[in-house]
């Protein structure tokens, strides 16, 4: 059963994902307080030759009809850019299930990088005053630790000036490197996230409520697709003491 979750200022949004990489295959699973999302990426060494996913665990009833949308990546060549694969098209990026797509752009990267297999663990603490430190470990090293003011960097140094806006991915690429840049762009994908710990969100019957706030970032919350993207209850979970539950299912 789903853990009651604590008040917000006291607890941690975690992001677990795991990519194994086969010959012409990669595997990827998702999980946070949110989400539970398995992903295949098929490829021929070139270019993307299809995407299946499946949707174990999600906020609202319109999500898995995102999932044929991610057709759109076939043929996509392999780039160790993630921003290359950003580059779909905005008005089609933004149709999609983002976390989906965005598993799949880390995953292209990872190929054409030629990545091990890996494990992103993320931890976001609740920010009550806005501010707060956030980290990424891949593999149990830590990688990334940034300390953020809503959604503006404080620090390390490096990234002083900067936001967490679309402009990141960019950035951090011409800054970083490609591949150092992979982890820094999931992990600002979690930054963001995060904040839906402020919210119950099952005292909403459908998406459109969240509509004012975050309409035609997604699949869900599409005008016409909101109204319909019923809210499954009890589908937030709390893992602030129990990062080793997350996808402890495989």
């Amino acid at each position: 059963m789903p853990r009651t979750q604590l008040p917000y200022s006291e607890g941690i949004f975690r992001r677990r994902i795991r990519f194994a990489f086969q010959s012409a295959l990669v595997v990827i699973d998702l999980e946070d307080d949110f989400h539970r999302f398995h992903l295949e990426l098929r490829h021929d060494g070139n270019s993307v030759t299809g995407v299946s996913a499946e949707t174990i665990r999600a906020p609202w009833s319109a999500c898995p009809d995102a999932i044929p949308k991610l057709d759109q990546l076939v043929g996509m060549p392999l780039t160790p850019r993630v921003t290359d694969t950003l580059k779909l098209g905005g008005a089609d990026r933004r149709s999609q299930c983002t976390h989906l797509f965005d598993l799949s752009c880390l995953a292209i990267a990872h190929t054409a990088l030629g990545t091990a297999d890996l494990v992103y663990d993320i931890a976001v603490p609740d920010r009550a005053k806005s501010r707060g430190l956030t980290t990424l470990r891949q593999n149990g090293e830590l990688k990334l630790e940034w300390e953020v003011d809503g959604l503006n960097f404080v620090g390390p140094e490096l990234y002083a000036g900067q936001t967490l806006r679309s402009t990141f991915p960019a950035w951090v690429e011409s800054v970083m490197g490609a591949e150092a840049a992979v982890g820094a762009i999931a992990l600002r994908r979690a930054c963001i996230i995060s904040s839906g710990r402020m919210m119950d969100l099952d005292e909403v019957r459908d998406a459109s409520a969240y509509l004012p706030m975050i309409g035609g970032s997604c699949h869900t919350f599409t005008e016409g697709i909101a109204q319909k993207a019923i809210r499954t209850p009890n589908t937030s979970h709390e893992f602030t003491h129990r990062a080793d539950e997350l996808l402890s299912d495989l």
